[in-house]
């Protein structure tokens, strides 16, 4: 059984947690970019955000390998480097692409920080230069990937917070054998994770039962209803949501 964590204190005293920022259709903040987080900070929400590394190694903050759908440009983050990436606007915006550091600044501890790693290959270059930055960083944060090769290094590696994210449809294998071993509960127990960050679409009482049974903290996304926020924050211990306002 996982034990009650009594300096689990993270991100347990904020219940909401901003996807990719505040951004919602009512505002002209874009996903992951400088001004969203800003509007976080602002109505005191905690943020959730995505980190990967460009072609000259540096951290930013974006959430697809392809550019094609924030900036119109059919290229992969992996093949510019931060020079280029920032002469490319983001789209019908002024903004550009932020790096972690950017990012890491504005925020300066006021929120804490979900930070989800984007890494579906070799593991240790990413990891390791984001603790690098981390080791700086006096705010409060916790890391999540699908990756259980990534929770696993991050784990051996640190005292972070640490969590699997969790979904029922993947598309790879690896994907689908995170799948099925977390169905069965074997992912848990050989992680040791501190959280799970499950898909709410995808939660069934089955699932709740076994998590419940962990006694394990439990982050639902993406919620972007009424309906359904009211519904995972009764039964979760943060709601990541977007394009609604908490209330």
């Amino acid at each position: 059984m996982y034990k009650e964590r009594s300096d689990f204190m993270q991100l347990t005293r904020y219940k909401y947690i901003a996807h990719r920022g505040l951004h919602n259709k009512d505002i002209n903040f874009l996903e992951n970019t400088i001004e969203a987080f800003e509007n976080a900070i602002k109505n005191e929400y905690a943020i959730e955000l995505d980190v990967q590394l460009t072609k000259d190694e540096q951290i930013i903050v974006f959430h697809d390998y392809n550019l094609k759908r924030m900036t119109n440009k059919d290229i992969y983050v992996k093949d510019l480097t931060l020079n280029e990436l920032k002469n490319i606007p983001l789209n019908n915006a002024s903004s550009t692409i932020p790096t972690l550091d950017e990012v890491l600044k504005l925020v300066d501890g006021k929120v804490p920080l979900l930070i989800e790693i984007k890494n579906e290959g070799m593991v240790s270059k990413l990891e390791d230069k984001l603790i690098d930055i981390l080791k700086k960083y006096n705010g409060e944060f916790m890391l999540e990937s699908f990756n259980p090769f990534v929770v696993r290094y991050l784990k051996k590696k640190t005292n972070y917070f640490c969590g699997i994210l969790v979904c029922k449809v993947y598309n790879n294998l690896k994907g689908k054998i995170v799948g099925t071993l977390f169905k069965l509960l074997l992912l848990l127990n050989i992680l040791n994770v501190d959280f799970i960050a499950y898909k709410f679409k995808d939660l069934d009482k089955r699932v709740m039962d076994r998590i419940s049974k962990k006694k394990i903290p439990l982050y639902l996304w993406t919620i972007d209803n009424g309906e359904d926020f009211k519904k995972a924050s009764k039964c979760s211990n943060g709601v990541i949501f977007e394009n609604i306002l908490p209330k």
